[in-house]
C-alpha cells in the first residue's frame, strides 16, 4: 500500500515501509481517523522509531484506495483541520474510483477490438457462411463464404434483401422461418439459394436474434452450411443402395440383362457425361474372349470384343486399378485413338476403365477429363456390379445344383419306380411258379405214401420255403428302403421271443456239439410294446449267423433293459459266440447288401448276405443300434440297442386263440367259382384244392373273358388273378364293381404281389384278397366267406376227416402198436406245450416232421393227416391256421388212448 506523507511545507513524501505499510493498512481496514496528536506523549502503535525528527503530530484520513495522511512537528497541528480533511479524503476517493473506471474502460475497449478482430478473422477464414440481416431483412454483413454460397460479392449482397436471394419456393419457407425466429424459436432449418446462374444451392441455417440492452430487436445473424455436397454424397449413397438392391433382388430366373438394367439407371441418374458406358465381361483369359455390353440411349447391347480391345480389358483387369486416360489427345500410350478410328471411324478424348471381378466397368466420352472427378462413384458402382455378377454366378451354380438334384431326384425316383416295378413283377413271376410247386407238393404230401418219395416232397417243400424266404428277404429290405415298412407294435412276450430261440436253434447247436446259452435278466421286463414279428426276425437272423459260425464252444443270448426316466426301458440284448470271429476292416462290410465276409466260403456257409444288412436296418427303424466287437479266433459279440420302449401290463397280451377247423370239415352247398388266371397251372392247383368240394369250375385267362363268363353264368365268387394279358383282373374286377347288374359277385383277388401299394389298391375293387403261394387251408377258409357252408361236428375221436385209420378198421397190427406210438407221443408233450404257446415256425415243422415220421412208421392215419396240416401251415406262415391246429395234437393221444382202451 502507498502511504502518502506531506511536511509542514506541503511537500509530499512517498515511502515504502514495512511496518507503516501495516500501519496504514490498519487505519484504512478500520476506517476511521487515526490522529496522533503528540507521539512523545502517546505512541500505541509505536511510530516513533520510524517518522523522521521533528515529527511530533500524525493524521492519517481513510479513503478508497488508502489513507490520506499528514504530519507536522507541532504538537496538534491538526486540531482545526480534521474535516476539511475528511472532505478531501472523499475528493480523493472519488479521483481514484474515475481513475479506475477509466481504466477499466480502456482495457475493456481493447478487450472488445481484440475479441471483434479475432471474430472477424474466424468469420473471414470460416467455411461456412455468416450472414446479419436488419429489422427489415436487408444484409448487413456477409462473410467471404457466404459470398462464395450465394455466388455473389459482398457489393452485390450488402443492403439487399434477404428474400432476394431465394426463388418463390423457398422465399415462402424463409418467411415461415423468420417468423419463428422471432417468436423465439431455435434451431436450424434448411432452404435452397438462388445464385445468379439459376442454380439453386441446398443451404442448412442456423439463426439466432439479436437484440439490444434494453431488449430492441437488432435484426438477427445465421451461419449457413452448404449442403451440396451433403445432398451429392446421399444422393449418391441412395443410388447405390438401390443398385445393391437391385442385386439382391436377382434370382434363378434373371441373367445378365436383370443387373444391367438397374447400372444404366445409376449411371442416367449420375449426371457422368459420357458418349457410352460398356460392362466389358471376361469370358476366357487364357483365349482372351471379351464380350462388351454397351449402352446408348436406351438399352444394353452385347457385341463381341475385338481382339486388340479384349487383350486391354484382361490388361486392365489384371492390373486391378483405375486406368483413367483423361486425353487421348495429350497421351496415348496404348495407341487407342488410331485402334478406335479403325474400328468405329472416330475415337473419344477420355476412356476410363474400372475393374471388376468379372471384367471392367468402361465409359468414353467426347469431352477431356470428363471421369476425374467421378472415379470415387464409378469404383463404388464396379464393386456392387462385382456383387452382382457373383450373385448371377451364384445363382447359376444353385440352379445348376438343383437342375443335378431334381435330375437326380428324378433319377432316383425312376430307379424306385423301376425297382419297385421290378420287386413287383419278380415276386408275382417268382410266386407265381412257387404257388403251384408248393400248391401241388401239398396235395402230393396228403397222396403220397411211398416214404422215399414222401421226402423227395418233403425236400420240393424246403427248397420251395428257402427260396420264399429269400423273396422275403429282398422285398423287406425294399420296403426298409424306401420307408414303406411299417412296424406294427403291439403288447408281446419278449421273454417267449428270446425262449424261442433255444428251441429253434436246439438241435442244431446239439448236432454241432455246441452249447446254445439264453440268460434273460429279471430287469427286462416280460411284456413290451414291440413289433414282435420283426423283433424274432432280428434275433433269427443273428442267431442263425452265430450258430453257422460256430464250431466249438458256445453261442450265448443275454438280455436285459435299464428303465428310462419316463418309465419305458431301452434293451440291451447280446449273441455272443466263440466262431471263427471277423476282422476289425470286414466289421462295416458284412452289413451291406449282398456282403458276406471276405474269404467265406459260400459253398460251406451258403447265404445271401442279406440277413445282417436288413438285420441293422431293422434295428434303426426301431429306434435302435446295433455294435459289432470281434477278432479272428475270438468269436464276435452282436448289440443290439432299443431305446424308448413302452412297458405293458401282463394281461395286456392276447392269449385267446381262435377255435380252428379243419379244412375238410366244410360242408359247402353247391356253388359256381370262376377262375380267372392265365396260368393253367395255377388253374390246375386251384382245382387241386377244391377237388372235394361241391363246386363247379369256370376258367378263363384274361380279364376280359372274366367279364364276360361274369355276366354269362353269374358264378356265386369269382378267383380274379390281378396280372393277366388283355385286360388285368384290377381293371376287370373295377369295372365289374361299376355294374349294377353283377356288382355284388364276391371277387377274391388272388396276386402274386406283396407289396403294400398294391394290395390297398386291390381292397378297393375286391372283397378279398389272397397272396401267393396260396395253401389250401387259406383258399377255402378265404371261399367260406362268401359261400354258403356248414362245419361238420365231429367226436374228439374223429380228428382225420377220412374215415381212413379209425378205430374200427385198425388191423390188429396197427392196434398192437399203438401203445407204443401213446408214449412216443407223451414224451413229445412237453416241447408241444411250448410251442403251442410260442408257435415258433421252424420248431413246428420239424415237429410236424417228426409226427409224420412216427405216424409212417406205426401206420396211423390221423397222426400223418395232422402232421401234414401243420407242416403245410408252417410252410406258409398261416399262424391263424397254426393256432387252431396245434391243439388237437392232444385229441390224437386221447384218441390213441381210447381206441387202446376199446
Amino acid at each position: 500500500m502507498a502511504i502518502a506523507l506531506f511536511n509542514d511545507e506541503g511537500d509530499l513524501i512517498v515511502e515504502q515501509m514495512e511496518d507503516d505499510d501495516n500501519i496504514a493498512l490498519h487505519f484504512w481496514q478500520q476506517q476511521e481517523v487515526a490522529y496522533r496528536r503528540d507521539l512523545y506523549e502517546e505512541d500505541p502503535h509505536n511510530e516513533r522509531p520510524f517518522v523522521q525528527p521533528p515529527t511530533r503530530c500524525i493524521l492519517d484520513v481513510p479513503f478508497s484506495h488508502g489513507t490520506l495522511a499528514v504530519s507536522s512537528s507541532q504538537v496538534g497541528a491538526f486540531d482545526d483541520d480534521l474535516g476539511f480533511l475528511q472532505q478531501l479524503a472523499s475528493v480523493l476517493s472519488e479521483g481514484f474510483r474515475r481513475a479506475d473506471d477509466l481504466k477499466l474502460l480502456e482495457e475493456r475497449s481493447a478487450h472488445l477490438q481484440r475479441e471483434e478482430h479475432r471474430q472477424r478473422t474466424i468469420l473471414e477464414t470460416a467455411n461456412e457462411g455468416f450472414l446479419r440481416i436488419d429489422t427489415h431483412n436487408r444484409t448487413v454483413e456477409v462473410n467471404d463464404a457466404m459470398c462464395a454460397i450465394l455466388g455473389r460479392t459482398s457489393d452485390d449482397v450488402m443492403g439487399k434483401s434477404l428474400f432476394s436471394l431465394v426463388d418463390e419456393e423457398n422465399e415462402a419457407a424463409l418467411h415461415t422461418e423468420i417468423a419463428r425466429r422471432k417468436e423465439g424459436a431455435i434451431g436450424a432449418y434448411e432452404v435452397s439459394i438462388l445464385r445468379p446462374d439459376g442454380s439453386l444451392v441446398p443451404c442448412r441455417i442456423n439463426s439466432t436474434p439479436l437484440f439490444d440492452e434494453q431488449g430492441h430487436s437488432l435484426g438477427s445473424f445465421a451461419m449457413v452450411t452448404d449442403m451440396s455436397d451433403v445432398r451429392s454424397r446421399e444422393q449418391r449413397e441412395s443410388m447405390l443402395s438401390r443398385f445393391r438392391e437391385a442385386v439382391w433382388a436377382l434370382d434363378s430366373t434373371s441373367d445378365v440383362t436383370d443387373l444391367l438394367e438397374p447400372l444404366r439407371t445409376i449411371l442416367e441418374a449420375s449426371k457422368i457425361q459420357s458418349r457410352v458406358f460398356g460392362v466389358n465381361v471376361i469370358e476366357s483369359a487364357d483365349e482372351e474372349r471379351v464380350c462388351a455390353y454397351t449402352t446408348g440411349i436406351h438399352d444394353f447391347r452385347r457385341v463381341q470384343l475385338e481382339p486388340v480391345h479384349g487383350r486391354m480389358v484382361i490388361e486392365f483387369w489384371r492390373g486391378n486399378r483405375i486406368e483413367n486416360r483423361t486425353d487421348l489427345r495429350q497421351a496415348d500410350e496404348l495407341g487407342e485413338l488410331e485402334t478406335w478410328t479403325d474400328a468405329h471411324h472416330s475415337s473419344p478424348v477420355s476412356i476410363v476403365d474400372v475393374p471388376f471381378s468379372h471384367g471392367t466397368l468402361a465409359a468414353n466420352s467426347d469431352e477431356p477429363n470428363a471421369f476425374t472427378e467421378h472415379l470415387g462413384l464409378l469404383s463404388d458402382i464396379a464393386s456392387i456390379l462385382s456383387e452382382g455378377f457373383q450373385r448371377l454366378d451364384d445363382l447359376q451354380a444353385l440352379k445348376d445344383r438343383t437342375q443335378r438334384a431334381e435330375a437326380a431326384q428324378q433319377a432316383a425316383e425312376s430307379a424306385n419306380r423301376s425297382k419297385s416295378a421290378f420287386l413287383a413283377n419278380m415276386s408275382h413271376e417268382i410266386r407265381t411258379p412257387m404257388n403251384a410247386i408248393l400248391g401241388f407238393t401239398e396235395i402230393l404230401n396228403s397222396s403220397v405214401t411211398n416214404p422215399q418219395h414222401k421226402d423227395y416232397v418233403t425236400s420240393i417243400q424246403a427248397s420251395g420255403k428257402t427260396l420264399l424266404s429269400l423273396i422275403n428277404d429282398i422285398l423287406d429290405l425294399s420296403k426298409v428302403e424306401s420307408g414303406k415298412l411299417d412296424l406294427e407294435s403291439r403288447p408281446a412276450d419278449v421273454h417267449a421271443v428270446f425262449r424261442d430261440l433255444e428251441r429253434l436253434f436246439g438241435r442244431r447247436t446239439q448236432e454241432k456239439g455246441i452249447r446254445l446259452e439264453i440268460d434273460i435278466d429279471d430287469s427286462l421286463p416280460p411284456v413290451l410294446v414291440i413289433d414282435e414279428v420283426r423283433l424274432r426276425q432280428i434275433f433269427v437272423n443273428l442267431v442263425s449267423n452265430a450258430v453257422k459260425f460256430t464250431d466249438h464252444g458256445h453261442v450265448r443270448i443275454h438280455a436285459s433293459a435299464s428303465v428310462e426316466a419316463d418309465g419305458r426301458v431301452t434293451i440291451e440284448a447280446r449273441v455272443e459266440d466263440t466262431g471263427q470271429g471277423i476282422p476289425a476292416d470286414q466289421h462295416e462290410r458284412i452289413f451291406g447288401l449282398f456282403e458276406q465276409q471276405e474269404g467265406q466260403s459260400i459253398n460251406e456257409y451258403g447265404g445271401t448276405g442279406l440277413g445282417l444288412a436288413i438285420t441293422r436296418q431293422l434295428v434303426q427303424l426301431m429306434n435302435g443300434t446295433v455294435n459289432l466287437v470281434s477278432e479272428p479266433g475270438k468269436g464276435s459279440t452282436f448289440t443290439i440297442m432299443l431305446k424308448d420302449i413302452e412297458v405293458a401290463a401282463a394281461g395286456a397280451l392276447e392269449f385267446a386263440r381262435p377255435e380252428g377247423v379243419d379244412v375238410d370239415d366244410y360242408l359247402f352247398e353247391v356253388a359256381t367259382v370262376l377262375v380267372a388266371d392265365d396260368v393253367p397251372a395255377n388253374r390246375d392247383l386251384v382245382k387241386g384244392f377244391l377237388s372235394n368240394f361241391p363246386f363247379q369250375l369256370i376258367e378263363v385267362e384274361n380279364g376280359e373273358e372274366a367279364m364276360a363268363a361274369v355276366h354269362r353264368h353269374r358264378p356265386d365268387v369269382v378267383l380274379m388273378d390281378i396280372k393277366m394279358p388283355v385286360l388285368d383282373g384290377f381293371t376287370a374286377s373295377r369295372r365289374l364293381k361299376a355294374d349294377v347288374s353283377v356288382r355284388d359277385t364276391p371277387i377274391v383277388a388272388l396276386t402274386a404281389s406283396v407289396m403294400r401299394e398294391s394290395d390297398e389298391e386291390i381292397a378297393q375293387v375286391c372283397d378279398g384278397l389272397l397272396a401267393n403261394p396260396v395253401t389250401r387251408a387259406q383258399l377255402v377258409e378265404e371261399l367260406a366267406r362268401f359261400l354258403p357252408h356248414e362245419i361238420r361236428q365231429r367226436e374228439v375221436e374223429e380228428v382225420d376227416s377220412s374215415a381212413e385209420g379209425t378205430a374200427e378198421e385198425l388191423t390188429s397190427e396197427q392196434r398192437a402198436r399203438l401203445p407204443e406210438l401213446r408214449v412216443a407221443l407223451e414224451a413229445a408233450r412237453p416241447d408241444w406245450e411250448v410251442l403251442r404257446e410260442t408257435l415258433t415256425i421252424n420248431e413246428v415243422e420239424d415237429f410236424a416232421m417228426e409226427a409224420q415220421r412216427l405216424a409212417t412208421e406205426y401206420d396211423y392215419r390221423p397222426l400223418k393227416s395232422w402232421g401234414e396240416k401243420v407242416a403245410s401251415q408252417a410252410t406258409t406262415f398261416d399262424m391263424d391256421g397254426l393256432a387252431a391246429s396245434m391243439p388237437e395234437f392232444l385229441d390224437l393221444i386221447d384218441q390213441l388212448t381210447k381206441t387202446n382202451e376199446s
